[in-house]
């Protein structure tokens, strides 16, 4: 776009493709092209063939059609930029975080506002009574969503996602901004599946999962096989807990269920055996960081307390590590 711009003026595009030829003479005296020139104009649609009858009308025939080629670009990028500076004024972003949602998902330069953006963000919103910064860090986190079609993937999935945990729409609306992916995510292919798997394993009850999914939003982009499925499997395992108490457990912190498997709960099982600790402590204290952990283990400091919280949230600690969505996406 910035090069389009540049070449706005048929002068300017001349000089910048003698430029780049060896020779300025041999471009209008002889048919043979300098090398940067050849690939500007052989790269246009319109071009015609390079050949030593053409002589000094080809290049002019050229120039005229890299020079429609250029003014289309020039409207492009207008277009692309008034309708940025449209969707950075609806939802109040800031110019890096215009730049992050572009970089993310580039296809959203194509889209008209009036007709794409603008509805698609006015239905999310009023389905889900977002509030303008809601609103806006969900298109921040999922910037995919401006490309979803709200009528035939975003409703849908959102009224059976509603159904089958039995939101109001207020919840619903915190499960969404508490995990934006959520709305790319297939509920046939992805949600429903995930949701019963884990149903089933720990033997929750409906308001029981509602509850967990409530609490922690995010279980809802973990596949169940590749992520959730090993990592109770091992911590009841490792951990000696019972069915009933490792529930207990998940209900009362559910972001344990993000915690990376193989970059924290093994490693700090094998801290505890090795010192003599209990092992309870990878559960109690699982929002410390290592550093701190290991510290606790090896010599008694550091460990500040248990370091977990019964809420929801995972007293604060971050889930980060071994998750993998492993969903399907819907198609734009």
């Amino acid at each position: 776009a910035a090069l389009a711009a540049r070449c706005m003026k048929p002068a300017r595009l001349l000089s910048l493709a003698v430029a780049s030829s060896s020779a300025a003479s041999a471009i209008l005296g002889v048919p043979t092209l300098g090398r940067g020139l050849r690939c500007r104009l052989a790269c246009t649609e319109a071009a015609p063939p390079i050949g030593p009858e053409d002589g000094e009308a080809w290049v002019f025939a050229a120039m005229d059609s890299t020079l429609r080629a250029a003014r289309d670009a020039v409207n492009s990028a207008e277009f692309s930029a008034a309708n940025c500076e449209l969707l950075r004024a609806r939802l109040g972003l800031s110019e890096g975080e215009l730049r992050r949602v572009v970089v993310a998902y580039p296809t959203v330069l194509g889209y008209s506002y009036e007709d794409n953006l603008a509805p698609s963000l006015a239905a999310l919103q009023q389905r889900l009574s977002l509030s303008e910064s809601q609103l806006r860090r969900v298109v921040i986190a999922q910037p995919q969503v401006l490309g979803y079609s709200y009528d035939a993937n975003v409703a849908p999935s959102l009224s059976k996602l509603q159904r089958r945990l039995q939101l109001c729409d207020e919840e619903l609306a915190r499960v969404v901004v508490g995990q934006p992916a959520v709305l790319s995510y297939s509920f046939e292919a992805k949600i429903e599946p995930a949701l019963a798997k884990l149903q089933a394993r720990l033997e929750l009850s409906a308001s029981s999962l509602r509850r967990l999914v409530l609490l922690y939003p995010a279980v809802l982009g973990y596949s169940y096989d590749a992520n959730l499925a090993p990592k109770l499997q091992y911590l009841q395992e490792a951990l000696e807990l019972s069915p009933n108490e490792l529930r207990a457990k998940v209900l009362m912190m559910p972001a344990l269920l993000g915690y990376s498997l193989e970059r924290r709960y093994r490693p700090r099982v094998a801290l505890c055996r090795a010192h003599d600790k209990p092992l309870s402590a990878v559960l109690s204290r699982i929002s410390r960081s290592h550093r701190e952990f290991e510290a606790w283990a090896t010599d008694g400091r550091g460990g500040g307390g248990s370091g977990g919280s019964s809420r929801g949230g995972g007293g604060g600690g971050s889930a980060r590590g071994g998750e993998g969505s492993g969903g399907a996406r819907r198609g734009e």
